[in-house]
């Protein structure tokens, strides 16, 4: 069973992400927050799974609520759900810590898929987001550690959230080849796992 934080100022929005959540088997809501050092509190409370983590809101934003609840809870998954499609509050987010970035106006659909990926340890941002970061990339000047043009390609994806094998699907290569390709990515960039993979996606050269 997953345990879920919800955290947003808006209390109609809250009570109907709850019901939502609620809704699945496998989610439970165990707790909610109006603002970000209400948030804190609840976190040390509760002791959440997941967070989901509005950021703009009286009293602490999201941002600071963020990195406050990963220093005492570094385990906790921390994903934002806003309005905001700015391309600096993503890199922000995520240079903080946060684990995920999606769109208030996500479809219920899309928002369990992306919570799924979040569990099994990707970092997810929706679509329309990735796009402007992957934009950002291609138009950032070289470094002498670049990734060949293929590895560029897988380390977006794996920003956007996709799987090895949806990789490999996309691309019309094996799996292997894609497990090979991220090796040797994490290797030149002196990465652990696809997690800090796709955080240092995102916000290199931003």
């Amino acid at each position: 069973m997953t345990r879920v934080l919800i955290v947003d100022d808006h209390a109609l929005f809250r009570e109907g992400l709850a019901k939502l959540i609620s809704s699945k088997a496998d989610f439970e809501v165990v707790g909610q927050a109006e603002n970000g050092l209400d948030a804190i509190n609840k976190a040390k409370q509760v002791s959440p799974d997941v967070i989901l983590m509005d950021i703009s809101m009286p009293v602490l934003d999201g941002i600071a609520a963020t990195k406050e609840i990963l220093k005492q809870s570094p385990q906790c998954a921390i994903v934002i759900l806003t309005m905001s499609e700015d391309s600096d509050d993503l890199l922000t987010a995520l240079s903080c810590g946060a684990q995920g970035y999606l769109l208030k106006s996500s479809s219920p659909t899309e928002l369990f898929r992306q919570l799924e990926r979040i569990l099994q340890g990707h970092s997810p941002v929706v679509d329309s987001m990735a796009g402007k970061i992957i934009t950002k990339m291609a138009q950032a000047p070289a470094h002498p550690n670049d990734l060949s043009e293929r590895e560029s390609e897988i380390a977006a994806l794996v920003a956007k959230g996709l799987t090895n094998k949806e990789i490999a699907t996309k691309l019309f290569i094996t799996e292997n080849t894609v497990k090979k390709h991220l090796s040797n990515i994490l290797s030149k960039l002196g990465l652990e796992n696809r997690t800090q993979l796709a955080r240092h996606t995102i916000i290199h050269d931003s």
